[in-house]
């Protein structure tokens, strides 16, 4: 399971760039976490019971161009953990991208 919440911020500058703000296309600031419950092991044919995730913020952008083309990217620092009670400082990078099918102009 993943939670993101994103705040864009500058919208009122590419607006007054005159720049694409269609579909979110800003910059945003975000807390993004994620929980795995566990995984299935093909080799071994059965569910592994494993809780671990991680959670911070982070910084990133979203981009969608007139060819409906959409890119994103968040970059960050979090706190990683699992079932054991390790713990660890990780980088958070995510990069996605996608098409807008649904294109309203």
């Amino acid at each position: 399971m993943k939670l993101n919440n994103r705040y864009y911020y500058n919208f009122n500058k590419r607006i007054s760039k005159e720049k694409n703000t269609r579909n979110n296309s800003a910059n945003y600031i975000s807390i993004i976490g994620h929980l795995s419950p566990g995984y299935y092991s093909f080799s071994e044919n059965e569910f592994v019971e494993f809780v671990g995730g991680f959670v911070g913020p982070t910084w990133g952008f979203q981009r969608t161009y007139n060819s409906s083309f959409n890119l994103s990217l968040d970059l960050g620092v979090g706190y990683a953990y699992n079932d054991e009670n390790h713990g660890v400082i990780t980088p958070i990078i995510g990069f996605q991208l996608g098409w807008v099918i649904n294109r309203k102009k």
